[in-house]
């Protein structure tokens, strides 16, 4: 069995899904390498190995340089820079030029500690940041600038049930107004165990701030994001399951929780959420084993909108950009593998791919 962003993925699934990273035709233009505007970075996996391509924004076409990285990762930009956290088993801090290629863009690669699981980064300047450790319960304080430790926020206290659990497997992470939100999953091993807890950090003295912490509906979250002054938490409860999960606002001013959406109207479980514009937003939907859709909910009326037409397994993620008003999502279906750009919810390109590509498993875009 396979451990992906929280959920455990059965092996005779896995097995089936194992993709041939040179068995596609590129049907674009090759060379990105010329290209100086805007690029799309996107980490790729088929469980066995991992790969980080780029694509130019304008170009449309992946880069003929890429870079190996571990088999599960997540990547965040900040400051021009490109960082990825390789997860459970690798457990390191790549920080990546991407002005450069392949090997000679790394700047450094940091193990943190054998399968602390970093799950998140956010950034306070160019030489303070906070990493989520899923599996070790400490909040780590890093200098992005050096890569250096400074120290570790301890959250054990906050596991539950700590006779079975080791950690309170903090996940996603939100910053506003000088307080950092932790979302913590509580699960119990595998399963869904308490709601989903959001704890906050003060950033200026690094301490718990335990009268700001805010406890969710439901359970296992899954990712968070803040706009307006409001985080919107997506729980997903159990993922072989419809009908105990869903999108929760927390306004952070008076606290209070109130369901957005829940699963019965989503038609699955809620995983990546990212804003769209105004009271718009995208949900990545989990509604089973390489059946993953991508529905736009409005949080103002409380509705889901629409589900984007022709995809089949999103599991991949998605990036919005604002200033070009397109959505870039990760397809990893065998057949249709690559990135998918929308406008106005119509697919205008893709799948976007090269002859090395591997499936999707999640994006950042770099300006």
């Amino acid at each position: 069995m396979v451990l992906v962003r929280g959920f455990v993925i059965p092996g005779a699934l896995l097995a089936a899904t194992l993709l041939c990273g040179g068995c596609f035709d590129d049907g674009n233009p090759a060379g990105a390498d010329s290209d100086t505007g805007p690029k799309l970075f996107v980490v790729e996996t088929d469980y066995q190995s991992g790969l980080l391509e780029w694509m130019g924004v304008e170009s449309g076409s992946i880069s003929n340089d890429n870079l190996s990285i571990f088999s599960d990762a997540v990547v965040r930009g900040f400051g021009g820079y490109l960082y990825i956290l390789e997860r459970t088993g690798g457990d390191n801090v790549i920080k990546f030029d991407p002005s450069k290629s392949d090997e000679s863009g790394v700047h450094y690669q940091v193990h943190l500690g054998d399968n602390w699981n970093p799950q998140d980064i956010e950034f306070i300047s160019e030489t303070k940041a906070y990493i989520a450790n899923q599996d070790e319960p400490k909040i780590t304080i890093f200098n992005p600038a050096t890569g250096t430790v400074i120290s570790h926020i301890d959250v054990a206290s906050y596991t539950f049930n700590p006779d079975s659990n080791s950690s309170p497997h903090a996940n996603q992470m939100a910053l506003s107004d000088g307080k950092l939100y932790v979302m913590l999953q509580r699960r119990d091993g595998w399963n869904p165990g308490a709601p989903t807890m959001i704890l906050a950090i003060d950033t200026e003295t690094d301490e718990i701030a335990a009268a700001d912490t805010i406890v969710c509906q439901y359970t296992n979250g899954y990712d968070m994001i803040c706009v307006d002054g409001a985080l919107y938490v997506t729980n997903p409860g159990s993922l072989f399951s419809t009908g105990d999960g869903g999108v929760e606002k927390i306004d952070l001013a008076d606290k209070s929780v109130s369901t957005i959406v829940d699963e019965n109207e989503l038609g699955g479980n809620p995983n990546q959420i990212i804003h769209k514009t105004g009271s718009r937003f995208y949900v990545q939907n989990y509604i089973g084993w390489q059946n993953v859709s991508i529905v736009e909910i409005d949080v103002a009326d409380k509705t889901v909108v629409t589900t984007l037409p022709d995809v089949k397994d999103a599991f991949g993620g998605m990036v919005y950009d604002s200033i070009e008003e397109k959505l870039y999502v990760g397809e990893r279906d065998s057949v249709a593998v690559g990135i998918l750009v929308f406008e106005d919810d119509i697919q205008t390109a893709g799948p976007i791919r090269s002859d090395k590509t591997l499936p999707p498993s999640g994006m950042a875009l770099i300006r």
